[in-house]
Order: C-alpha cells, then structure tokens, then sequence
C-alpha cells in the first residue's frame, strides 16, 4: 500500500486546504493511504478538518528544520513513500527529514525572492516536482532557476456536488442577503495592493444609482477591518457582508453574482475557477494569470488596468453590465466542467507520484487541461 503524508505549516490557506482535502478524500486506487501531519498549531487547526488523527510537532524558535528528527521517525513508523508539502516550511522540515519524494503544491505567482530561493534549494533532478495550479506559477519559477521538468501544471479542482448544495441551501440566508440583492465577493484580502478598497466604491456606488448591491469580504485582514469600518461607521450604507470565520470562500463564492478580481500585478487562479464553475460572472483586470482563463466577453469581463483612469469607475461599469453577465456565465461554467474536474485532478496526481517513484520525468504524462479545452 502506497502510503502517502500530508505535512502543514502555518502559512497554509483556503486554496491549500482544499487540494488537501479533495486528494484524502479521493485516491484513484484502493492501494493508497494519507496520513496527516504538522509542524505548528495554524497548520494542525486545519490538518484536523482533514482526518481525525494528526500528528503534531513543535518547531523550536520557529525554525522548521529542528523537527527533522521527529518528522523523520514519523514517517519511518508509518512507511510513507511521498510526502505532500503545503507550504514552504513544511517543505523545508520534509527535506531535512527524508529524501523521500516531495511534492509541493505552489498556487501563487506572486513569489518573493527569498521563497524563490529556497524552492531552488530544494530543488533536485528526482524524487521532487512542484505542483504548479497554472501556467503563471510554473513561468515564474522557471525563469528564477528551478528546473521546467521538475514544474508541472496540475489545475485546481472544483467540487461541483458541493456547489449544487450550496446554491440550493439557506446559505445566503444565514449572510443576511435578501434574495433579489445582486452580490459580489472579492478573494480574501493580503494587503492593499489587492484593491480591495477599490471594489468596495464600485460597489458603493451601485448604491447610490438605485441597485440593491452587497459585497462580501472573505477572511481576516487590515483590509477588510478597514472596508468595515468606512462602510459602517463612515458611510453607515451596510454593503459589506462579513461572513461568519466557518464558512470558507469556496462556498461563499457559490451565493456570489460576480467575482471581482483587481489585482496590482498577478494573482492566483484558485478562486476564478471556483466562480466559473458557481454560475458567478468573473469580473477582472486583464494581468497575465487570469488571461490564461478568461477571453473578455467570452467566459468573463476584462478590462486594462494600465487604461483604466479611475479603478472603480472601471469595474462599476461591468458590475452593471448584467447582459454581458448572463453571456458569458454559461460559457464559463462549461469551461469549468472541461478544465477543472475533480477526477482529472487526483489522476494527475496519482501519476505525478508514480513518475516521482520510478525515477520518470515529473511532468511525463500529465497535460494541462486548460491547453487541451
């Protein structure tokens, strides 16, 4: 039996949790097996969500190499033949414990220099593959020197049964969202450079001409304290929607009509395929990552940042452009069925480790299903 261990750190997020989540759930043999393992108290709080049973080691001084030894008769215990890394320090602590395969799934373009190199560092001909989730991540880290074989597109998966219940539960109800308000929802703020603000008047502005608009901030941040705030205590206008910390953005995005995505330079993906395939209208600005995905006025709405004088002016065009809306959401959703399924991503991962275990190319076999649509 293949034995197969998933090991977090702190910095793992929603998009983590859930390719987490869907390879435990899913194997494409009966020969497989997951366990499950951290290395600080964030990466466990999500690890349990997982499994019932996880392994807990303690980093000391935050330093992810002094729990090798523990990490290391961990996984001779339990005979694990690949380790599964979600995130940078659990790689780090994977590494020093075991030349065993590593895989680490890497979801962000967006990669600063000194992740960069340390990826390299861990970097080697075999046994090692860093899961790209689209083609901006794997360009990024083949041009800061880690090898292309060892870089595979492996888009993320959609679960389109958990959409389905979703959409036909009392979801938008608990937010306190009347059934004929339209609503928008942005990726969980990092910072600033995310304009998030930005959104918040297009929206607010929706207001002002007369629509019945909300806007949901996912997550915690200074961004979406201050949103609150301005919209709360400031304008007293109740457009933001602040949802409750246990529901995630994968099903706060199926009650959405629109996903707006404003990034400064490039994003990640995760969340325009998960609006896609939730019947919501992706509204974005034409950077590289999401050109990969959206063709304007065919499966969603673009606009060139570089030409855009007033940002919100920009988007509250398109959020009132509902015809537009309507067209291109049926394209994309079936876009969504062709490049983001859940069987096609456990097999792409279940050949990945295969080719990590024989001593193949890492990307031999594996095709990136957004190129074969």
């Amino acid at each position: 039996m293949t034995r197969i261990c998933h090991l977090f750190d702190e910095s793992v997020g929603w998009e983590q949790r859930v390719g987490a989540r869907q390879l435990v759930e899913r194997t494409t043999s009966d020969d497989s097996s997951h366990v499950v393992a951290s290395i600080d108290a964030r990466g466990s709080a999500v690890a349990k969500a997982l499994t019932g049973r996880v392994e807990r080691f303690c980093r000391l001084g935050g330093f992810a190499p002094t729990v090798a030894p523990s990490v290391q008769r961990y996984l001779r215990r339990t005979a694990v033949e690949c380790i599964y890394a979600w995130g940078l320090q659990a790689a780090l602590a994977a590494r020093a414990a075991s030349n065993r395969p590593l895989v680490i799934p890497w979801f962000d373009p967006e990669i600063p220099a000194r992740d960069i190199k340390l990826l390299r560092s861990l970097a080697r001909p075999e046994r090692f593959a860093v899961s790209c989730a689209s083609e901006s991540v794997r360009r990024r880290l083949i041009e800061s020197g880690v090898p292309p074989d060892n870089c595979v597109v492996i888009r993320p998966a959609v679960d389109f049964a958990l959409i389905r219940r979703c959409r036909g539960g009392e979801l938008r109800r608990r937010l306190r969202i009347d059934p004929d308000d339209y609503v928008a929802i942005i990726p969980e703020p990092r910072g600033l450079e995310d304009r998030a603000m930005e959104v918040f008047w297009a929206v607010y502005l929706l207001t002002r001409f007369g629509e019945k608009a909300r806007l949901i901030v996912p997550g915690r941040s200074r961004t979406q304290e201050k949103i609150c705030r301005l919209d709360r205590v400031v304008l007293e206008s109740h457009v933001v929607v602040t949802p409750p910390s246990d529901i995630p953005f994968e099903q706060l995005v199926t009650v959405s009509d629109a996903l707006v995505v404003v990034p400064k330079s490039t994003t990640s993906t995760t969340s325009i395929a998960w609006a896609m395939a939730s019947g919501s209208a992706v509204i974005a600005s034409a950077v590289y990552a999401v050109a990969e995905l959206i063709a304007n006025k065919v499966n969603g709405l673009l606009f060139n940042p570089k030409t855009a004088t007033h940002l919100a002016g920009a988007v509250g065009r398109l959020l009132m452009d509902r015809d537009s809306q309507t067209r291109v959401k049926e394209v994309a959703r079936g876009h969504a069925f062709e490049v983001f399924g859940l069987r096609r991503y456990v097999d792409q991962h279940d050949r990945l480790r295969r080719n990590l275990a024989t001593g193949c190319v890492p990307r031999e076999g594996i095709v990136d299903s957004a190129v074969v649509s």
